[in-house]
Formats: structure tokens, C-alpha cells, sequence
């Protein structure tokens, strides 16, 4: 079993390309997202004592994870079109939506016993993994299973 982390950038466009090479025919690939919800910071604009009314309400809240879900199903989506388009079969997708994203990804791969997840790496350098974190170098140190990562 094998899975690809996609986001719909060029990295995870080419993480997808170099699972397809992979893939025999009898393996079955899942296509994955992680929504990104930003629970965190519109918690902020709850709770926000400078503002006399809620900067950001809770329908504002609900409206961002449909997005970020609709977001994530297209971007699956995309991907699996590309998959029957090249007549490969076995593919599945799936949008994680509760977590974070780095957490929801590994645990969803031990549930459905993955053997190598494929995720690319967009090369932030050393100043944006001190800011951002690095999703791939993340999955390839917390990994139950194999990782490959793409650049």
C-alpha cells in the first residue's frame, strides 16, 4: 500500500509522478490531503478583549474548513483524474480533517497499514524550517513505514 501527501504544488505534483513510477499494478495507492485549519488563530479573533464584538465568528470558522475541505477534495481529485488518465487503477483519495495535518497524515497511515508514503519537499531553506516547520522532515522522522521524499 502506498501513499502520496498532495497540496497541489509542483513538489507534490512530482512526489504523485515518482508514486506512479512506483505503483505496480497489483498496489493500491491512496491520495491524501491534510486540511490545515487555523483554529488557533480565529480562536484569537473569539476571544479578542480589544474588540467589542467578535472579530471572527464562529460561522467564519465553519466557512474556512469548508473551503480548506473543498480545497483538499479538489486537490485529490485532481490527482486522481491524473491516475485514470494515464489507465492506472487502485486509487483512492482521502481528505484529513481534523488535526494537524503532519499528526492526522502519520496516524492515517498506520490505520491503513501504508508501506511508503511518497511527500515532496519544497527546499525552504534554513530560516523558513526555524519559521515553518518542515512537513516532509517531519513525516520522514515520525514515520511507522518507508519515506520518500521528492524535491
Amino acid at each position: 500500500r502506498l501513499m502520496v501527501l498532495v497540496d497541489g504544488s509542483a513538489h507534490a505534483a512530482r512526489a504523485f509522478n515518482k508514486a506512479l513510477l512506483w505503483k505496480r499494478p497489483a498496489d493500491h495507492l491512496v491520495i491524501a490531503h491534510g486540511c490545515q485549519f487555523m483554529d488557533h488563530i480565529m480562536a484569537l479573533g473569539l476571544a479578542s478583549p480589544w474588540a467589542g464584538a467578535p472579530i471572527v465568528t464562529p460561522d467564519d470558522i465553519e466557512r474556512h474548513k469548508k473551503l480548506q475541505e473543498d480545497y483538499g477534495r479538489s486537490v485529490c481529485d485532481h490527482f486522481l483524474n491524473q491516475s485514470r488518465d494515464r489507465n492506472i487503477s487502485n486509487c483512492q483519495t482521502a481528505v484529513l480533517t481534523s488535526g494537524q495535518p503532519k499528526d492526522e497524515c502519520l496516524a492515517f497511515a498506520d490505520e491503513q497499514k501504508i508501506d511508503t508514503i511518497f511527500v515532496g519537499s519544497r527546499g525552504h531553506g534554513v530560516v523558513g524550517r526555524l519559521l515553518l516547520g518542515s512537513f516532509s522532515s517531519y513525516i520522514l522522522h515520525h514515520s511507522h513505514c518507508d519515506v520518500v521524499v521528492c524535491k
